[in-house]
């Protein structure tokens, strides 16, 4: 229930923190800072803290405490019965203060920690491994460097140590500069309008020397996360290099099965960064989202990957219901290429067209003949389209057989505005994008079922491609299953459930119950969207 410490030039053995929720904590008698003076009569002073542990060898149940004036005693009963163990403590002064940390704070972790592997931690096995989406609850901050904290949702009355947002921040900075390799390709922002003006004119740029393309991104984490400043004439913008994606060399695949629960599907096969991508929900849609020619905006976050948990390792977090009478969450669904989210999305509107609903995309193509009696897009001009890019309206955009397609917030905000729940399918990496107060997203991650089910459904399938068709061979069921893993380990701090697409029907019914769930029920949010 406590650590304790060596002053290395006094050699006076000290208490060095009190683990919350333990016998030492209850007691109320033992406080970081007491100084440690005897152990069954023995002196503790000079000698080192495993010295002083080989003393209390032997397993501890019960405790006696007692104090008598200015000395602290503690009697604590071994299970094998050898006696008692007495400590002799001089209590400190001074005691810390504990009304600054006497409040828990809830917390999701942003990035994995392991105290085993972490050399600088005071007591590794006092130290709580977490990965990323865990709920902790943070108990005592009273150390700038070691925080205690519980996760959730867990009985344990002990709290474990772990890293302070600060420390945490400055060690993976740390690791962040120590990689030559790994290069931040985001250029410093400069004035709007002289970027804008290069932007557009950088479009018309097409030489063989090219190997990259110039694109507008957002200027900043901040502002990819916080949507609502979208609108703002004078937002700062910044060019973004992004190397070219594998080409022609992509393949497709079509499902024919109905009942199997990937629906029709189109696999895209270019390379590992071109496959993890979601299925549109219209035709040429789908088709610009799946081939290996899109131009795909990539945010900030997405370029560095670490950049997020950099700023905040840890993201403070409160249960939050929707009223009634605020608008629906958006619910947003990702997973890899092929593991059936787009088939999914459709069969939940299909089946609950009054209440669930998908943005109308927005695209420069031309309307074609009966497309204004039933309009499934935003037929605007690529003035207007490109305008809306440099003003981060899109929540993800590219170009198909020379139009440009795109997702746009105000085509979210329309589904809301009618009292409807909108669902969307996106790319992980733009997830973060969605995440902010006025939408506040339920994000659903889809996996694929296990490798003998992927089998099972993939009997009737062929990979379609421009040289050859073909069945599905063991190694494309396997790059399946590493896209979904991958994803899975570094966007799962954005994922408030995860689902196992096992069966089309049960998935979908499941998905439903989740969505009511994130409209009905208390769910842990960002502490900015209560």
């Amino acid at each position: 229930g406590a650590t304790i410490r060596k002053d290395e030039e006094t050699g006076e053995i000290f208490i060095a923190r009190v683990i919350h929720g333990g016998l030492a904590d209850r007691s109320g008698l033992l406080h970081p800072g007491d100084l440690l003076v005897e152990v069954n009569g023995n002196p503790v002073v000079g000698l080192d803290p495993e010295q002083v542990i080989q003393i209390l060898v032997g397993q501890l149940t019960t405790a006696a405490p007692s104090k008598l004036n200015s000395e602290m005693t503690w009697n604590l009963c071994q299970m094998d019965s050898q006696g008692t163990i007495l400590f002799k403590v001089l209590p400190n002064e001074t005691p810390a203060s504990s009304s600054c940390c006497a409040k828990s704070v809830f917390v999701r972790a942003m990035v994995d920690y392991c105290p085993l592997q972490d050399t600088s931690i005071p007591c590794p096995d006092a130290g709580m491994a977490f990965r990323r989406g865990d709920l902790l609850e943070v108990v005592d901050q009273s150390d700038e460097r070691w925080w205690q904290a519980r996760k959730l949702p867990s009985a344990a009355s002990c709290a474990r140590l772990i890293p302070s947002a600060g420390r945490l921040k400055s060690k993976q900075r740390e690791q962040w500069w120590s990689q030559p390799s790994h290069v931040h390709t985001c250029i410093k922002a400069c004035e709007s309008g002289v970027l804008l003006h290069y932007a557009l004119a950088s479009r018309k740029i097409r030489t063989k020397q090219m190997t990259g393309r110039l694109q507008v991104g957002p200027a900043h984490p901040s502002v990819c996360a916080e949507l609502e400043e979208v609108h703002a004439a004078n937002s700062v913008f910044q060019l973004q290099m992004i190397r070219p994606l594998t080409p022609a060399a992509a393949f497709t695949w079509v499902r024919k099965s109905r009942n199997s629960p990937f629906g029709a599907d189109v696999w895209n096969g270019a390379s590992t960064s071109a496959s993890l991508s979601s299925a549109g929900f219209r035709q040429s849609f789908c088709l610009w989202r799946r081939t290996s020619h899109r131009r795909r905006r990539q945010s900030c976050t997405s370029c560095s990957p670490t950049l997020s948990s950099l700023s905040s390792p840890y993201e403070e977090v409160s249960l939050y219901q929707r009223h009634p009478e605020e608008k629906h969450r958006l619910i947003v669904l990702a997973g890899a290429s092929g593991v059936g989210v787009n088939e999914l999305r459709k069969r939940l509107i299909k089946t609950n067209p009054l209440s669930l609903q998908g943005p109308l995309p927005h695209t420069t193509r031309p309307i074609r003949a009966g497309e204004l009696a039933k309009p499934e897009y935003h037929f605007v001009s690529k003035e207007l389209f490109e305008y809306m890019v440099v003003s981060h309206r899109f929540v993800e955009y590219g170009e198909f057989r020379g139009h440009l397609y795109g997702t746009s917030i105000d085509a979210i905000d329309d589904v809301l505005r009618r009292g409807q729940i909108c669902i969307v399918d996106v790319e992980p990496h733009n997830v973060q994008m969605l995440r902010t107060s006025r939408l506040k997203p339920f994000v659903i991650f889809i996996k694929p079922p296990s490798p003998e089910r992927l089998r099972e459904t993939r009997r009737e399938a062929r990979i379609i491609s421009a040289q050859a068709s073909r069945a599905f061979t063991e190694d494309d069921f396997l790059q399946l299953e590493e896209a979904s893993r991958l994803l899975e380990v570094k966007y799962r701090h954005l994922f408030d459930r995860v689902l196992v697409n096992e069966d089309l029907q049960e998935c979908c019914s499941r998905l439903f119950s989740l969505i009511q769930e994130a409209q009905q029920e208390p769910q842990w949010t960002p502490v900015g969207w209560s």
